[in-house]
């Protein structure tokens, strides 16, 4: 078993745990969001910084290709007035020098004049591939809009390999007049140009396809859907590294390629090591609060406890209750010392009062049968035995002092009172029969034996002692069985007048059967409903109603078979069907629910008439003032009910065909 020490240790270590949780969370929520936000905002920014550098790369060969479109030189070789165009200008070193890895000069059809393409270390310069050429063939027409005249730059993927590309249509210097071809510059996106740009970014630089796998489908998706003129998205790669991504354009103006940016996570390994370091010193502030709790607890509370404890049981296993504890250890000790105290002065005089009563209870014990109580001359108990309690479900000491009439049935109260006033010195013992009204609604009967005390000098009552069986389940077999009686009574008098009934009394000796029936189990309504000849129609044959109700309206007098699907299916299955509340019925149920209600009944009770072993009706019992309860017996009554007046039937039936 713990001891309070312990337990107090337990339970404050409990709370520096959960503590420490929900500052963990709260702070993992806050803090660690915060500089998880502020480490996306400086990896976006940095893909920001990493795209523009890309379109400044893009600008200088837009303004090289520009340079050399705009060139007489070149407009002269494309109409074929300078043929050693190419051997002055189109050498590796001069291609080198503008940092160009691609040209390709065409004439106004779109035809290939001629083509370079640096290759290895750029020493040497190559015609481009015809399958290159075949893909150039697809960028932008330079026409005559404002547009195609400043021609296009973007990104350009070919062999596995980026080219920063730009296109220009090709013009006198002056500008003027038609395009005479078109000029396609491009630079290779290689390591020496990754390296040069990660030396402005200061991070790891890396552009990419955006349907790169490394890219990852859902910033794929974000970029290719965002209708930010700059879309810029970041993710988590791994715990120290963050990846910002900006959208880029191809050469043909689709978002085709994204700027990666890797950094350092260097906002979130902060906020982690400060998050430590704050939960650290929670940890320790906790230890130090929970070793002052013990100390203080252990001074204040544990040894005058312990020392208090100590004289408690020295009394308990002296069992002497005149003796006292005697403490002087602050005011909250004092005061439970007291109180102690006080308790052994209340034991003191407890164990006198039960000493006292032990007599009245030995002489309750001689008497006793079930239900035992003693109450004085004002009607007041003063005592009750635990069947007593137990039996009105409340505790003995509440009891105590309650006047015996509240728990006594109102309706028999004054048969109770007339018994107490008749009993005498000279009639000392009387019997009554009573309902008691338990807490939980039940209703039981109990047959009381009641005895008179008398005084010491024997002339006058000073209390009565009651000794109570309960009878509930005998005066419920009694009611039964008189019910029962009366029911067959009442069917044998129905089938009497049935032998004897005339034709031109048939339909007043049905309604008289159906009212003895209805008033007999209280119903409001009795009613018999017959199938047609051709069993599509079931007509409402004989009816009773009670007083202060009316007959059934016309329009449901007479109904299709198929206004009952659900009671039909049980009526033949020669069930019974006892329905308490309409809001008891299935689903399935819904048109016969909507019929009930529409002529006010709230409880009702069928059962199937069958005629030749076929179902040729029913006879039905409804409750329409207020929802009831129907039990076996009623069913068992209308299902009797229902032979007699089939019996009826089939001797009519018979007695009309010999005629």
């Amino acid at each position: 078993m713990l001891t309070l020490r312990r337990k107090t240790m337990l339970w404050t270590s409990i709370l520096l745990v959960v503590s420490l949780a929900v500052v963990y969370e709260l702070s993992r929520r806050t803090f660690l969001e915060e500089m998880t936000l502020l480490g996306q905002e400086f990896a976006e920014r940095r893909a920001v910084v990493a795209a523009n550098i890309v379109r400044n790369s893009l600008a200088e060969v837009r303004r090289l290709s520009y340079d050399w479109a705009v060139w007489d030189a070149t407009c002269e070789f494309v109409e074929g007035r300078r043929p050693g165009y190419a051997a002055e200008n189109l050498t590796p070193l001069s291609l080198q020098g503008i940092h160009v890895d691609l040209i390709v000069i065409s004439d106004a059809s779109g035809r290939p004049i001629i083509t370079r393409v640096l290759e290895g270390s750029g020493n040497e310069a190559r015609p481009a591939p015809p399958k290159l050429l075949s893909l150039l063939r697809h960028l932008p027409p330079n026409g005559s809009t404002a547009a195609d005249m400043a021609g296009t730059a973007g990104l350009f993927e070919y062999a596995g390999e980026i080219y920063l590309m730009a296109t220009h249509p090709i013009l006198p210097s002056d500008e003027q007049g038609e395009p005479r071809g078109t000029l396609v510059m491009a630079r290779r996106f290689d390591q020496d140009e990754q390296r040069r740009l990660e030396e402005v970014v200061q991070s790891e630089f890396k552009l990419r396809h955006i349907e790169d796998p490394a890219v990852g489908a859902e910033i794929s998706k974000m970029l290719a859907a965002s209708r930010d003129p700059m879309p810029v998205a970041s993710r988590v790669l791994d715990t120290q590294t963050r990846a910002g991504y900006a959208l880029l354009h191809d050469v043909f103006g689709d978002p085709k390629f994204v700027v990666e940016v890797a950094w350092q996570r260097v906002f979130y390994a902060q906020g982690r090591r400060i998050l430590y370091y704050f939960l650290l010193a929670f940890v320790a502030v906790g230890l130090v609060l929970i070793a002052s709790v013990l100390l203080l607890l252990r001074r204040l509370v544990l040894n005058p406890f312990t020392r208090l404890s100590h004289q408690v049981a020295k009394l308990g296993e002296r069992g002497d209750l005149f003796r006292r504890v005697d403490m002087d250890a602050g005011e909250e000790m004092n005061n439970l010392a007291k109180a102690i105290n006080r308790m052994l002065d209340d034991l003191q005089r407890a164990q006198e009062a039960l000493r006292r009563s032990d007599q009245q209870f030995r002489a309750i014990v001689d008497h006793q049968v079930e239900l035992i109580c003693r109450f004085g001359v004002d009607g007041r108990l003063s005592f009750v035995n635990r069947a007593f309690s137990e039996f009105f479900g409340r505790p003995e000491a509440e009891l105590a002092g309650q006047g015996v009439m509240a728990l006594t049935a109102a309706e028999d109260q004054a048969l109770i009172q007339r018994e107490l006033i008749s009993l005498s010195p000279q009639r000392t013992v009387g019997t009554v029969e009573s309902r008691i009204h338990l807490p939980s609604g039940e209703t039981r009967w109990v047959h009381w034996t009641i005895r008179a005390f008398l005084n010491d000098t024997g002339t006058e009552l000073s209390g009565f002692q009651a000794v109570g069986h309960d009878i509930t389940e005998r005066r419920s077999v009694e009611q039964a069985l008189r019910r029962r009686v009366a029911m067959e009574e009442m069917i044998s008098g129905i089938s009497t007048d049935f032998l004897n009934l005339p034709n031109a009394r048939l339909e007043e000796g049905i309604v008289s059967a159906l009212r003895r029936v209805g008033q007999f189990t209280g119903a409001d309504r009795c009613y018999i409903r017959l199938l047609s000849e051709d069993r599509s129609r079931i007509q409402l044959a004989f009816e009773w109603y009670g007083d202060g109700l009316q007959r059934l309206p016309y329009d449901v007098r007479a109904l299709p078979a198929s206004a009952f699907p659900w009671l039909s299916e049980r009526l033949l299955r020669l069930e019974i069907l006892r329905i308490n509340r309409l809001d008891d019925l299935p689903p399935e149920a819904a048109r016969e629910m909507e019929l009930w209600r529409q002529v006010g009944a709230k409880s009702l009770l069928v059962a199937p008439l069958v005629l030749d072993n076929r179902m040729a009706g029913f006879i039905g019992l409804t409750a329409d003032r207020e929802p009831r309860a129907w039990t076996d017996e009623d069913g068992d009554l209308m299902k009797l009910v229902g032979d007699v007046f089939v019996g009826f039937l089939a001797r009519k039936r018979a007695e009309n065909a010999l005629h």
